[in-house]
């Protein structure tokens, strides 16, 4: 005996087309349910199914990086036209559906912004396969010949640092400004001492360099100068890939510039009395509860920040300082991480100076002395005669306390190239500073000893760096307006 069929009441008035209309209608609220239901996965599906059924075009393939040999995951693939997007696997593949014709691939990724590339463009050709479509950076050869044309590639030193340099209106591009790339000394130098340890070269004509020939792995400091324009010098981290980029900002001498800021913690809270300095220039700057600062009279170019906060791991961030309409800086803090059981060293708390002081010490590169050790010495002047080499020489012509410091050079000797607080001085400069005024002193015989932040610019003798106490221990900081 037949099940006897049970019918909808409404099922009369509906036409067979209605009908299966009413049906799909049914299915699509289904899906939205599943999604609402928690079946995410379903219905992502189920609209890959209805993508796939109206698409003109797919395109599969994989995303590669040539610098590292490696394939590049998360990177985001965009369709042009139409916009359509997806991201790369783990393994660097993509499948690329779109309603229309696929003409051109766009792909976006943190490690092509960090060398400079931008981003992958590729036009799809009518013979392009499209079930293994391969999207791949520059090989590091096609980089070296096109940004360092024919100079060699030598070992260790297989690096380039590139960028373009615009004045501080933030539009123009600057020909002809000096870029210098140096470095401390690493273990390619220690075999060969000979190994220039600075790149110098100019931007083009675009405002466009290349410092080729820079070790990758190592911290470089980039610095652009001339005697119109300059930046600060900046720290370039060492990295796996041996293309570094590094943007510059560059003003002239004398512009100076407001750059307003806000320091928050890791749960975006307004954070105050955080301690901001910027390149290493005398003063510094605190938030106030509300976590702005203000930082007044900064020279205009690229510069770096450091700011500081007790029981905050500290944070170095460069900023572009333009003549007019600087964007805010946005500095966010994050709680140091404190071991038990583990001693804190105390110079940690007292600014970058101290400890790069420390690390250069540890290195055993040079002489040094303190105000502990030097107590007892008569004058500034008797200071620099207890280091070995240096020959102390006054200035009989101007006045008993001025004094020349010089060092051995080829077969003669070369004025010693001296800095104050990090910044190029004399020893003019030197005479007229009252011995208790000096927290320590590094002097350095031979240029390829010298620390490469310290590098000069214009000569081959030595250098002297010597600090004071208020570099060592800054004054209370200024507190934000």
């Amino acid at each position: 005996m037949r099940r006897p069929v049970m019918r909808s009441p409404f099922a009369k008035s509906f036409p067979r087309h209605l009908a299966t209309s009413w049906v799909l209608a049914l299915c699509v609220s289904t899906l939205g349910g599943l999604v609402a239901l928690g079946a995410p996965r379903a219905a992502r599906a189920a609209r890959a199914d209805v993508r796939l059924a109206i698409a003109s075009d797919t395109i599969r393939g994989f995303v590669f990086d040539s610098l590292l040999h490696a394939p590049i995951a998360d990177a985001t693939v965009i369709a042009s036209p139409g916009g359509e997007q997806v991201m790369t696997a783990k393994d660097g593949r993509y499948s690329l559906v779109s309603a229309q014709k696929i003409v051109r691939i766009n792909v976006y990724h943190h490690l092509l912004e960090r060398t400079g590339i931008g981003s992958l463009s590729v036009g799809i050709g009518p013979s392009a396969s499209r079930t293994q479509f391969v999207i791949s950076t520059p090989s590091f050869q096609t980089l070296w010949k096109t940004l360092c044309g024919a100079a060699t590639i030598a070992d260790g030193r297989a690096g380039i640092v590139h960028g373009t340099a615009r004045s501080s209106d933030n539009s123009t591009r600057v020909a002809g400004a000096r870029v210098r790339v140096s470095w401390d000394v690493d273990e390619t130098t220690r075999k060969n001492p000979t190994l220039p340890r600075v790149i110098e070269t100019r931007t083009d004509a675009t405002g466009a360099y290349a410092a080729c020939g820079a070790p990758p792995l190592a911290d470089v400091y980039v610095v652009s100068y001339s005697p119109e324009f300059s930046s600060g010098t900046l720290l370039l981290a060492g990295d796996s890939l041996p293309l570094r980029n590094q943007e510059l900002v560059v003003g002239p001498p004398g512009q100076t510039a407001v750059v307003r800021g806000t320091a928050r913690d890791q749960r975006s809270q307004p954070l105050g009395n955080v301690t901001v300095e910027v390149d290493g220039l005398p003063g510094s700057w605190t938030s106030d509860a509300q976590g702005r600062f203000a930082l007044s009279a900064i020279p205009t170019g690229t510069r770096t920040i450091l700011a500081r906060a007790l029981g905050y791991a500290p944070v170095i961030q460069q900023v572009d300082v333009l003549a007019k309409e600087n964007e805010e800086i946005a500095i966010r803090m994050t709680r140091a991480t404190r071991l038990p059981n583990v001693t804190v060293n105390v110079l940690a708390d007292k600014g970058p100076v101290v400890r790069e002081y420390e690390e250069r010490k540890k290195r055993g590169f040079g002489w040094f002395t303190d105000s502990l050790q030097f107590k007892n010495r008569a004058d500034t002047r008797s200071i620099f005669q207890g280091a070995p080499g240096l020959q102390i020489d006054a200035d009989n012509s101007r006045s008993l306390s001025e004094f020349k410091i010089y060092m051995p050079y080829t077969l003669g000797h070369c004025l010693a190239n001296i800095y104050l607080d990090g910044f190029r001085s004399d020893a003019q400069m030197l005479s007229g500073l009252p011995k208790t005024q000096i927290a320590a002193v590094e002097v350095y015989m031979r240029p390829g000893e010298v620390p490469g932040k310290y590098l000069p610019f214009d000569s081959l003798c030595g250098t002297v760096l010597v600090w004071t106490k208020q570099a060592f221990e800054p004054p209370p900081a200024k507190k934000a307006k």
